[in-house]
């Protein structure tokens, strides 16, 4: 009995949060470039472009529905981070 009334009150819940919110908007997400690719493809050869290159790898793990995450992003793209990132990293 007790699943069903915790069910229900988180199901409530959600619904009432759409309600006041509404449905989530387009955002477009500077991540999601369509490309799906395996995270071992992708980080192998970041770091044959990174030997190549004399750099170091940097990853970022991010999500959509991540609020921070966003905030980081914006920050990376500030010219004086961005600068140090592009000269130092792939």
């Amino acid at each position: 009995m007790r699943p069903i009334l915790l069910g229900s009150a988180l199901v409530a819940l959600v619904v009432a949060a759409w309600k006041v919110q509404g449905p989530p908007q387009s955002d477009p997400y500077p991540f999601d470039t369509g490309d799906y690719r395996p995270a071992e493809t992708v980080l192998r050869e970041a770091a044959e472009r990174a030997k190549k290159e004399s750099k170091q790898v940097f990853v970022v793990i991010s999500s959509s529905w991540c609020g921070p995450c966003k905030i980081f992003w914006k920050h990376l793209h500030l010219p004086e981070i961005w600068t140090v990132l592009d000269r130092n990293y792939v």
